[in-house]
């Protein structure tokens, strides 16, 4: 079973910059998911100078750009009020200059959808981004912890083909909702990219592959048992102590733990 495995550059400070590259195709990583930067930061990403950057290092490497993450809406919530400083933030354009075929809206903390006004909120944003987006060739991932029945209802109130989602399992376990092994198959139906990592509960990202509380090896065998062929980011914070004094070793030893749980 072949499956395309990347890194999300946003948890490990030393992936933020485009000269990482040689040393992620080193650890055996073939994609990147990138975050767009900060709105106090002017959204670093939507430069074309380091638009460039990142693109002629990848190139030069065989990286693939898989996706721009908006982690902006974390804190500036797609579920604020419309017309707020705080939404019109959230509605920030992807930088579609780049190529990359995705971006990605998280829904948790400020985002976080937690009843039906939320539901309806994140919906009018989605279908704004997914309108942006259309006419690029750009698909627009939704990453949130609904329930099948719930995600189906997000899905048909958005109404747009280039709406998919970006599934995040590790989440799911260390909320403890089981639910997400026996809605698998649903779940994957309109997913385009999986987030994993290991840790503790209230403490996501600080344990290897393996070794915390996620189950990890039971997520990918059930993602395995599936058939799932789609592009697999690493999210764990590899500078965290538990990893040891040298990041891409810990990052080559997540790769290598998924590539065994999935041959």
């Amino acid at each position: 079973m072949a499956v395309l495995l990347g890194v999300c550059n946003w948890v490990p400070p030393l992936l933020q910059s485009p000269s990482c590259c040689k040393k992620l195709k080193e650890a055996g990583i073939d994609a990147i998911q990138l975050d767009l930067g900060s709105a106090e930061e002017d959204f670093p990403l939507s430069s074309p100078g380091i638009q460039r950057q990142w693109k002629e290092e990848a190139e030069l490497y065989g990286i693939r750009l898989d996706a721009v993450v908006v982690l902006a809406v974390l804190k500036h919530g797609m579920t604020a009020e419309p017309g707020s400083e705080r939404r019109n933030t959230a509605e920030m354009d992807c930088p579609a200059d780049m190529g990359i075929p995705r971006i990605v809206l998280p829904s948790f903390k400020a985002s976080a959808i937690r009843n039906k006004d939320d539901l309806r909120e994140t919906a009018r944003c989605l279908r704004l981004a997914c309108a942006l987006a259309k006419h690029r060739g750009i698909a627009v991932a939704t990453e949130n912890l609904l329930d099948v029945t719930t995600m189906k209802s997000l899905l048909n109130i958005v109404a747009y083909d280039n709406l998919c989602s970006c599934l995040d399992l590790s989440h799911f376990v260390l909320r403890r909702r089981e639910d997400v092994f026996e809605a698998l198959p649903e779940h994957l139906a309109v997913c385009r990219g999986v987030h994993l990592k290991d840790g503790m509960y209230g403490e996501p990202g600080v344990r290897p592959l393996g070794e915390g509380a996620c189950r990890a090896g039971e997520l990918l065998a059930a993602l395995k048992r599936e058939g799932y062929d789609g592009p697999l980011f690493l999210e764990n914070r590899y500078t965290e102590p538990a990893f040891g004094p040298d990041p891409f070793h810990a990052l080559r030893r997540d790769a290598e733990y998924v590539r065994q749980a999935l041959l």
